[in-house]
């Protein structure tokens, strides 16, 4: 603060119910300055010396202000009291022991009180979340919400929900470092959740949940109150009995002239609380993140105002307040604190939202959400916006905590990365045949010990070689022909000593003895982990090896570069007896050791990458199944947590549909002599043979039961995506493979990609579709798709490889425009580099030899440039002729590529656009009803009119 503050502390009361009021504001008089009672309707308002002489004004929705002097006031401790307004309910004229007929009037009027054409608000938000005094985070931000239309609920249309931009944006350092403290403590992590409070949407979305309301509470009029001058219904709201849904207490208010609904005042009944740590969501949570929730409380303010003859969505705030203990991090019985402000600054109607505009993702992950809203700080706004309060801003307001930028051209590549990423000498000079890993698992103490035996052939003479491990890991010996090499470090990297010029074609093997904690998984970064270290409900062990990105160099010695993939492979894992192990391949064989300890050996058939090399330890159920493969009868086995067991039955029955529809669009399951597993594992991940499903998918809402839900494919909404997700890599990943991190859009793209084609499959072209456009929304187009080769980089969002790859793939299909072509176009790419890698470069040819079309200006402009080409279209009215003037904006030169258009509907034709200005003539008529059939393609479409 500038100069000498005066510090007030206080509380707020009503003066009749003696209760506290939360959320009134405390306002220095002609000022910005102020401050929000909390939960408890307490305060604490720093004021500036030069402010002395004002007055603060109190203020809250159906209260008279207060306006009191500082000379009044002492500055230790404060008692504020409030005065409700009201009136009399000689006014009101529907029956008033009758409560539900005033709110089905209100519900009735909602498309006459609120908007029915799209608005733009624009407002100020700010969050803060405490662990005692302990940052957990902070988000201050002025936003822009593209508001959907309010409108009586229709059966069978969907309502879209709102988009977000964030014009402005900080944060402050999270001084809570323990990532899985921070998931369970992630209360308000999305700006998104602003969408739910608006409970006059929620109600005419969907007629049901206003009748769930209706059905679940007792309402009673109290009295008339004043609400910005206007008369206003205040009716309390009280949990009926036995009602799943009734968990709330408080008020809700209604204009006595509109009907409209005005403001919701909600506290949290017990039973909230009850359901929070009933849910299996939570009771997981807390298992996997060692976090209890002892007990809490949470009040919700939402308002309404009147603006211009409409009622739009003003202001909200939100406390919450749970006590959390943890034995593991000795924390017992310390105070979580959520608040939340939110008020409407400004509307705009009929806004429009522009395909250029920066939304934020409302798909991402909490971590990734908090790692994009960070990297929109601009520190000049701030100081200006902090310096008009008098406030010097906080050198904590910098956005992300790590120096790690995560896009491509900014990150400042080390050594460290160019040892894991480049190629030299002392890698190439030998291929991997074989690695066969041995190790012991000790879960208490979250280490490893065992062995890396590495096999290989000499394609050139050498006799110094690097291998990987992570630096934090020991190494504690390597041996070759029995005898122990010299061996020095640097980073990751180990270079050993051979005792000899390695002979050409010869092949040799190592072994290397190592130990220690691998590399922990780190929310924060993207694809930065090696091993989770996890208990399941039931207090188990629950142990999952997951290394993609950061490469399996993080727990166990190897050749870490995807260019290089062992013919084959064994694992072997020694666990305390009781546990099981679940690895790639096939079970070989499970030895029971002394000191109660087991063995089990793993054997895999096939190329692998070495990210994918796995192993899931836990207390497992098994079930297992046949499918008929096009080639052969192949083994499904699928490993479970038991509480779980009837949830995977249920889910996983798409399983065979779903390989029948991969193995008709790519060919035959690649790893038949493996077979195929399906786990519950703590992370998604796509392993070889030994696919891991997050234990997310099986988590069984008390609303669903054993029904599914119903795909909501326009926003992307299809609840068994992970698992076409993670399956199609077995094709797109594991069997055809990128040489480097930098291409991993081969995988990501077409694992993406298969999704829509099984939802084409079962559910039709249309639904795919708009499954495929659903995604145009959270492509950045920030970086170009294809990465920075040699640098092993992949700690920064590449979301683009899979929506933007997917868009790709499906405008390329439609380029083609012969189907027949394309599928068995993709189904070549399989059968062509099968086991193998594979670059770009190679993808293109082969799809430029199959179609018979060079497309490589296509690949090239969409993966090697950020932004997507523009068709500008230009209708022109010349000596009574209609003319359209066309042309491609793109990076590359000659860009080609046709699209189709149609004038009248079910009549389209194709037209072939270029780089330079081309024209059409139109009749007069055909000028309004010209379209190009833009959801086929992933393009910007400029239209202008002379």
């Amino acid at each position: 603060m500038n100069g000498q503050n005066i510090r007030i502390q206080g509380k707020i009361t009503d003066k009749q119910t003696l209760e506290s009021i939360s959320f009134a504001h405390v306002i220095i008089e002609g000022t910005q300055t102020g401050a929000i009672s909390d939960l408890h309707g307490e305060f604490i308002l720093d004021i500036p010396e030069r402010y002395r002489e004002r007055r603060i004004e109190v203020s809250c929705l159906g209260y008279q202000t207060a306006r009191i002097s500082l000379e009044d006031l002492s500055q230790s401790s404060v008692k504020i009291i409030l005065e409700q307004s009201t009136v009399q309910l000689k006014e009101v004229v529907v029956n008033p022991e009758n409560p539900i007929e005033l709110l089905n009037e209100a519900f009735r009027r909602i498309p006459h009180n609120y908007d029915t054409v799209a608005t733009v608000m624009s407002g100020y938000y700010k969050m803060s979340s405490l662990l005692g005094d302990r940052n957990i985070k902070y988000t201050e931000t002025f936003i822009d919400i593209f508001k959907n239309p309010y409108q009586a609920y229709r059966k069978g249309e969907k309502i879209k929900g709102d988009s977000i931009h964030l014009r402005e944006v900080r944060t402050k350092r999270s001084e809570v470092e323990d990532w899985k403290l921070k998931a369970m403590l992630h209360w308000e992590s999305d700006i998104y959740q602003l969408r739910f409070r608006d409970f006059v949407n929620d109600f005419s979305s969907k007629k049901n949940n206003y009748e769930t309301f209706i059905k679940s509470y007792h309402f009673e009029i109290e009295k008339m109150v004043i609400i910005n001058g206007r008369n206003t219904y205040k009716i309390s709201v009280t949990p009926k009995k036995n009602k799943k849904k009734a968990l709330w207490n408080g008020y809700i208010f209604l204009d006595e002239g509109s009907k409209a609904f005005v403001k919701l005042d909600v506290v949290s009944s017990k039973k909230l609380f009850k359901k929070l740590k009933a849910d299996i969501g939570y009771i997981i949570s807390s298992k996997l993140y060692n976090v209890n929730y002892d007990e809490g409380e949470w009040k919700e303010s939402i308002s309404y105002q009147i603006i211009d003859g409409k009622w739009r969505f003003k202001e909200v705030n939100s406390s919450k307040q749970f006590v959390i203990s943890s034995k593991k991090r000795t924390i017992e019985k310390e105070l979580v604190n959520v608040t939340l402000h939110y008020s409407t600054d400004s509307v705009k109607i009929n806004s429009v939202l522009q395909d250029t505009t920066d939304f934020l993702n409302p798909r991402l992950q909490w971590w990734a959400k908090e790692k994009y809203i960070s990297n929109k700080y601009k520190k000049y706004f701030w100081e200006a916006f902090d310096q008009q309060r008098n406030i010097v801003s906080d050198d904590v307001y910098l956005g992300q905590k790590d120096a790690i930028i995560h896009e491509n051209k900014v990150y400042a590549y080390t050594k460290l990365d160019t040892l894991q990423g480049a190629l030299t000498p002392i890698r190439t000079f030998y291929d991997v045949g074989f690695y066969h890993l041995d190790v012991e698992v000790f879960p208490k103490e979250e280490i490893l010990k065992g062995s890396s035996l590495i096999r290989f052939r000499v394609i050139e003479p050498s006799d110094r070689m690097q291998i990987d491990l992570y630096s934090g890991m020991s190494v504690d010996s390597i041996t070759f022909k029995g005898n122990l090499l010299n061996f020095e470090r640097e980073f990751n990297a180990i270079y050993i000593d051979l005792p000899a010029l390695l002979k050409k074609n010869s092949t040799e093997e190592i072994k290397v003895y190592f130990s220690g904690h691998p590399v922990d998984f780190n929310p924060e970064i993207p694809m930065y982990a090696s091993f989770l270290w996890l208990e399941d409900l039931n207090g188990n062990p629950w142990i999952q090896a997951i290394c993609q990105g950061y490469g399996a160099s993080g727990w166990w010695p190897n050749k870490d570069h995807l260019s290089d993939e062992p013919d084959s492979a064994a694992i072997s894992v020694t666990v305390p007896t009781g546990l099981d192990v679940i690895s790639n391949g096939r079970l070989q064989q499970k030895v029971q050791l002394e000191n109660n300890r087991t063995r089990s050996d793993w054997f895999i058939s096939y190329p692998i990458n070495n990210y994918n090399i796995t192993l899931n330890i836990g207390k497992y159920e098994h079930f297992g199944d046949k499918y008929i493969s096009v080639d052969d009868t192949l083994d499904l086995d699928y490993h479970m947590m038991p509480y779980n067991l009837k949830t995977a039955r249920n889910k996983l029955t798409m399983v065979k549909p779903m390989l029948q529809t991969y193995e008709k669009y790519f060919g035959p399951y690649p790893f038949p002599k493996d077979g195929f597993k399906l786990l519950e594992t703590p992370h998604a991940m796509e392993h070889q043979s030994c696919v891991a499903l997050g234990y997310e998918y099986f988590n069984d809402s008390e609303d669903i039961g054993n029904e599914l839900p119903e795909p909501d494919f326009e926003n992307g909404s299809v609840d068994f995506q992970i698992v076409l997700h993670e399956t199609a890599h077995e094709w797109w990943g594991n069997s055809v493979s990128c040489t480097d991190n930098a291409e991993l859009w081969i995988h990501e793209a077409f694992a993406t990609y298969a999704e829509a084609l099984y939802i084409e499959e079962f559910y039709g072209y249309n639904n795919s579709q708009l499954y495929l456009n659903g995604m145009k929304n959270l492509v950045k187009n920030k970086t170009p798709i294809i990465g920075k080769f040699n640098v092993n980089h992949i700690h920064y969002n590449i979301d683009d490889m899979y929506y933007k790859g997917a868009l790709i793939l499906n405008t390329l299909r439609h380029v083609v425009n012969n189907d027949s072509l394309w599928f068995a176009t993709l189904k070549g790419i399989q059968s062509t580099f099968k086991y193998q890698q594979v670059s770009t470069d190679d993808i293109v040819n082969y799809i430029n030899q199959e179609t018979g079309t060079d497309y490589t200006y296509f690949f090239d402009q969409y993966l090697r440039y950020p932004e997507i080409p523009k068709l500008e279209l230009v209708f022109e009215k010349k000596e009574g002729k209609t003319y359209l003037n066309y042309r491609w904006v793109t990076n590359v030169n000659k860009f080609v590529m046709p699209l189709e258009y149609a004038i009248e509907k079910g009549n389209s034709k194709f037209f072939s656009p270029t780089n330079n200005w081309q024209k059409m003539e139109l009749l007069n008529t055909e000028m309004e009803r010209f379209k190009v059939i833009s959801d086929r393609y992933y393009i910007n479409i400029q239209l202008d009119n002379q």
